[in-house]
């Protein structure tokens, strides 16, 4: 499994989720898709990567491409990053001005839905192009 089909995976997995959250009236899988991403995000292992070593029995190597001389700033991945953001993204606007922001969780769901399809995430781009590998 690719980052691009997980992205895809992601988006819609968000829908259904909120779709169920907002028709039952509880936070529960919302918290349960967060945490899973804030796992990944903590651990680095992310879910294609792992599906991809217990189907070929190896990792593949990851490219490296920096623009930025801070050390420690071209270690961290943008796929890892875009876990946090999109964590973030989804829940703040539930305890934030719930009522007044209430659009951006559907709004991560949907760009993720079309980084999926398009293979064109403006936020894994933004990240790349600020020096992260």
């Amino acid at each position: 499994m690719s980052e691009r089909q997980f992205r895809f995976i992601m988006g819609v997995g968000l829908w259904a989720i909120l779709i169920y959250s907002a028709y039952f009236e509880t936070m529960i899988p919302l918290f349960v898709f967060v945490g899973t991403l804030l796992f990944e995000g903590v651990t680095n292992l992310r879910i294609p990567g792992v599906l991809s070593r217990l189907r070929y029995g190896k990792s593949t190597p990851v490219q490296e491409d920096s623009a930025c001389n801070v050390k420690w700033f071209n270690k961290i991945e943008s796929e890892r990053v875009l876990r946090f953001i999109v964590s973030t993204f989804v829940l703040v606007p539930f305890y934030v001005m719930p009522d007044m922001i209430w659009f951006i969780p559907w709004f991560v769901a949907s760009m993720l839905i079309l980084a999926g399809i398009t293979n064109i995430c403006p936020m894994v781009m933004f990240m790349k192009w600020a020096g992260l590998k």
